[in-house]
């Protein structure tokens, strides 16, 4: 390398003029690949930023207009939640023109009840009769809310001129008629004001699926029903449904005042509509022209000084030669200079060699000095600390030991190697641990399980474990202790202690005494068992009596008794379904719930539960559907109980879905696993009650406000009977969606 430069540096002496034919060449390549390399992909960059920052305006603009229909569908919605309340005519008019003096742009509001007939119809602008309320039900709005979905309609022109489209959402919650709907025309005058706000040079313009202007910028547009379908930018947003960048060939065109203009769309693609940004194509690219003209004047400057320099170059070898000879003679002179000044430079450093030795030595002895000094200062203070720490170390554990001697219950600690280091008077009481103890190692198989303490404990105790939870490594037991007749019930939650960093410190056991409220769970069941036996006679006996009243054993009956007789039948049958619900439960807290396992066809025991309910379907349009493959084998299981499982599965489905709802039934079965799953699109089930869906006298929120019938004991059997069946049962569900409960059963012997 030093070589070359040397070889350089002599052809640059001998050959001023070479030299600068070289530099001029190298120079044309460092422009053409400036050109190439750089000048040119930074024009395409801000090509892409001009769209780029056209886009980010349509975008803001389209998610402004979602965002004002999705507030003025939320608006509706919140008024058809009031109206499903009972409210007098009277109010519900008041209710509604207080709405349309906070809401101008909503026009021509009506209700429909869940048979598609007006049941109200009110306008800002003119007056409705009953005999005006018509027929709605094959409308689309009307079939598109009454199935529980928000309506939006196509763009048409009001009677005032202005772009006008129709919302309709469905009225829940109205427990006399299910299906309603709130439907109102909705003016799109209110996204002009949108379109008008900061929009500078650009112009902000929506149109319809067929490419007709609903708003802009300019009110005038949307009222002359002005079409801009022909443009390519707009074709290719509603039609093709896709963004339109503006830079085809073509992609540009004059606009309403004459002028060649830059535009770019993106598609609303649940409306159909298009939000469309045009800026004069002057204003829009001025930068990047700008910036091109620069590049082109700079290139003609470089080129112009490149031929300055070859036509000087003779002048410049001339120049070039005069200062070679004064260099040689300035060198001759710096040699001798240098010369002297060498020997000077010898002397003068071996004096400051010897002056910086001492100076180097007296600052290393000084910062010796200092660090023995602080050194001797943090000793004293660490020692101070370290007192300090430990007087507050023992304060802490005799509070903790105080702490734990009071606790009525035992409680029991391990360190992290799993040796007793400490347990309360209660603990040496009940389980007669010993001062022995301390020190003795406890197996953690289990999670630390009590029946690993049995080599240390005095008395005798069950232990059973009861559930884990997954926060913390924590695990349940329930241990129950015998001391003579009398027998206690202990719940023993078994934890880690960790430190501030997460680390192990150690085992924690706590025993709560359960012994009062077993006794009321044992008594409560008892309570049940009692009541329903008791109940159960009469119920039947009156069943028996209403039944041949209505069959006109004993003579013959009018309408309105036989109304209510049916009345007083079905309410009898509703209890006798409850009490046999409440002996269910009892026998199964008793373990007296027998089961009986053979081989059935589960096919046949469901097309015994739907031909049960064959009557409730056809009633409520319900569409029951069941899945199967075509070669489903016999399964071992229990009939009565697996019959009783698919009873309450099915009635749930039924009571929960609306009319003209679907419900399937799904049957698979694998090498292991037999599959069941009944699926409907009903009211479906809040996230916040899932975890509580399987226990006693449990209802969901929503249900409640329903006001359908349940005791909240028919998911807790199932579970109970699936379980006993060696299966799992699970609940797939959204609220307002429907639910799914799966259940699966081994194929191998129960």
């Amino acid at each position: 390398m030093l070589r070359f430069w040397f070889k350089t540096k002599n052809l640059f002496q001998a050959k001023p003029l070479l030299f600068t034919w070289v530099i001029v060449g190298l120079v044309l390549l460092v422009v053409i690949f400036s050109y190439y390399g750089f000048f040119q992909p930074s024009l395409v960059n801000i090509g892409h930023r001009v769209t780029s920052l056209h886009l980010e305006t349509a975008k803001s603009t389209q998610n402004q207009i979602i965002g004002l229909i999705d507030k003025n569908i939320g608006s509706l919605g919140q008024l058809a939640d009031i109206l499903s309340l009972p409210l007098s005519p009277e109010q519900t008019k008041t209710i509604v023109n207080g709405f349309f003096r906070d809401h101008k742009w909503f026009d021509n509001l009506s209700v429909a009840d869940g048979r598609g007939r007006e049941i109200l119809k009110i306008s800002q602008t003119e007056f409705f009769y009953p005999r005006d309320y018509g027929l709605i039900a094959q409308t689309d709005y009307f079939l598109r809310a009454a199935a529980g979905e928000p309506y939006y309609g196509p763009v048409f022109l009001a009677d005032s001129g202005a772009p006008t489209m129709r919302l309709a959402v469905p009225i829940r919650g109205l427990a006399s008629d299910r299906g309603a709907v709130l439907a109102a025309d909705f003016s799109l005058w209110k996204i002009n004001e949108l379109l008008t706000a900061d929009a500078g040079q650009n112009k902000r313009y929506v149109t319809d699926s067929l490419g007709y202007v609903i708003a802009h910028s300019d009110p005038i547009y949307p009222l002359r029903k002005y079409s801009v379908a022909s443009r390519r930018v707009v074709a290719e947003v509603v039609k093709n449904k896709q963004i339109a960048f503006g830079l085809d060939a073509g992609d540009e065109y004059v606009n309403e005042q004459g002028e060649q203009v830059y535009a770019v769309g993106v598609p609303m693609a649940r409306e159909g509509w298009g939000v469309f940004t045009e800026e004069p194509a002057a204003a829009a690219w001025a930068a990047y022209k700008k910036i091109r003209l620069t590049g082109v004047i700079l290139g003609f400057s470089t080129f112009a000084l490149l031929l300055v320099l070859l036509i000087n170059a003779r002048s410049l070898n001339l120049l070039f030669n005069d200062l070679r000879h004064k260099r040689k003679m300035l060198a001759d002179e710096v040699d001798m200079r240098t010369s002297e000044l060498s020997e000077l430079d010898k002397t003068t450093k071996l004096l400051v060699r010897r002056d910086l030795e001492l100076s180097i030595t007296n600052h290393e002895l000084d910062k010796k000095i200092e660090q023995l000094e602080k050194s001797e200062k943090s000793l004293l203070r660490a020692f101070g600390d370290i007192r300090t720490t430990q007087l507050k170390l023992e304060e802490e554990k005799e509070k903790t030991v105080a702490i734990i001697n009071n606790f009525i219950d035992p409680i029991i600690v391990l360190n992290e190697r799993g040796e007793i280091v400490l347990f309360n008077p209660s603990g040496r009481r009940v389980f007669g641990l010993e001062n022995s103890h301390y020190g003795l190692k406890v197996s953690a198989e289990n999670n630390f399980s009590f029946n690993n303490f049995r080599p240390f404990v005095k008395c005798d105790f069950k232990a059973k474990p009861l559930e884990s939870l997954n926060e913390g490594n924590i695990s349940l037991e329930e241990v129950e202790v015998v001391s003579g007749e009398h027998t206690t019930t202990y719940k023993a939650i078994t934890g880690q202690v960790l430190g501030d960093e997460g680390e192990n410190l150690g085992i924690l056991k706590i025993f709560y005494d359960i012994s009062r409220e077993k006794d009321l769970d044992r008594l409560k069941s008892e309570f049940i068992s009692i009541a329903a036996h008791q109940l159960r006679t009469p119920l039947s006996a009156i069943k028996w009596v209403i039944k041949m009243v209505l069959d006109e054993d004993v003579g013959p009956l009018n309408k309105e008794q036989s109304e209510l007789l049916e009345k007083g039948y079905k309410s009898n049958e509703r209890i006798i379904h409850l009490v046999n619900d409440l002996l269910n439960v009892s026998r199964i807290e008793e373990g007296r719930f027998g089961y009986n396992f053979e081989k059935h066809d589960f096919l046949e025991l469901v097309n015994s539960v739907v031909e049960g309910v064959a009557g409730l379907i056809d009633k409520n349009k319900i569409k029951l559907v069941i899945n199967k493959p075509n070669l489903l084998p016999p399964i071992v299981f229990d009939q009565e109980k697996m019959l009783l499982v698919m009873q309450n599965l099915v009635d749930n489905a039924l009571k929960y879905t609306p009319e003209r709802g679907r419900i399937e039934i799904n049957i698979d079965v694998d090498k292991e696993f037999f599959k069941v799953s009944v699926k409907d699109n009903g009211v479906g089930i809040p996230e916040k009650d899932k975890q509580k869906l399987f226990s006693k006298f449990f209802r969901a929120a929503n249900v409640i406000r329903m006001q359908t019938e349940g005791s909240g004991l028919g998911l807790f059997i199932v579970k109970n009977i699936i379980n006993k069946h060696g299966g799992v049962i699970f609940v797939d569900s959204q609220e307002g969606r429907g639910t799914d409960v799966h259940f699966t059963l081994p194929l191998k012997k129960i």
